[in-house]
């Protein structure tokens, strides 16, 4: 019974004994829920992560300092007692991803070297982690074994870390782009739209368009023998379910320019950036 409650019952039992009055209730003050810190180290092609973690509020370091490449980790949640190999096997053919992987969010990609923070509101469930990033061979890195599993327990939902700037995904564009800036800082992203959205973030190389890197990361365009557009991938929030948010932080350059974009396919299969969902930022 708390504190507010009692007081709420003294309060009762004083009017009906006839007092004419009474002190105010002691106001109780909530305490924050705690968060589970938990931290994905990579390589390639691996994962070394808990295989058992509380959920809630969850703040999941990505840690890619041992990586040659850069890596990411997108959180799926496995529901009616699937597994990780279920999935692999019904993605196998192209098409939708099945009912029963859930998108969770997950810190996507983070360069070799580097590290970032993902926080967000787990529920309790299986999930799995993979990175689709694409290898120096053109495969993905989940091809070559790059995903694991993880049992969430339950736990309590918490508020998010304080955000410098918030952009929301939609059909088709991202809105808060322009509070971005150079430095290192704290991005929450919304899924304000009805179907799942991601974000990447392209760093574009010196005199290159989103254009030319958009035709190479969509495979569109095979690359030329001299160096890609793009430079790096500093920052990514991996796909997100309809309502879900979380925050991650974001490294960005003064002088650089970077190219966002959601690659995920409409219910019509024509990729979302194809749709609009693009956007430059000049730092």
């Amino acid at each position: 019974m708390t504190k507010k409650l009692l007081a709420l019952f003294a309060l009762l039992a004083l009017a009906l004994s006839g007092c004419a009055t009474a002190e105010e209730p002691e106001e109780v003050e909530e305490k924050p829920a705690a968060v589970t810190r938990v931290t994905f180290k990579t390589t390639e092609y691996a994962y070394n992560a808990p295989a058992e973690f509380r959920g809630g509020l969850v703040e999941l370091e990505l840690d890619n300092t041992a990586g040659q490449e850069p890596h990411e980790a997108e959180l799926i949640r496995l529901t009616d007692g699937n597994t990780a190999a279920d999935y692999l096997e019904a993605t196998k053919t192209e098409g939708p991803p099945p009912a029963f992987a859930v998108p969770a969010g997950g810190p996507g990609p983070v360069d070799a070297g580097k590290k970032a923070v993902y926080t967000a509101n787990l529920a309790a469930g299986n999930y799995m982690f993979v990175c689709h990033l694409p290898a120096p061979d053109g495969q993905e890195h989940l091809t070559k074994g790059m995903v694991g599993e993880a049992r969430v327990s339950e736990g309590s939902e918490g508020t998010l870390p304080a955000a410098d700037a918030t952009i929301s995904f939609e059909e088709f564009r991202f809105v808060g782009i322009e509070g971005l800036t150079a430095g290192t800082q704290t991005v929450k992203a919304v899924n304000k739209g009805t179907q799942p959205h991601h974000m990447a973030v392209v760093t574009l190389a010196q005199g290159k368009t989103a254009q030319e890197a958009l035709g190479v990361l969509s495979g569109q365009t095979q690359p030329s023998a001299g160096p890609p557009p793009f430079t790096g991938f500093p920052g990514f929030v991996a796909t997100f379910a309809p309502g879900a948010e979380g925050t991650r932080t974001l490294e960005l350059e003064a002088g650089k320019k970077y190219l966002f974009v959601c690659f995920i396919p409409d219910v019509d299969g024509v990729p979302h950036l194809a749709k609009g969902m693009q956007a430059e930022l000049q730092l």
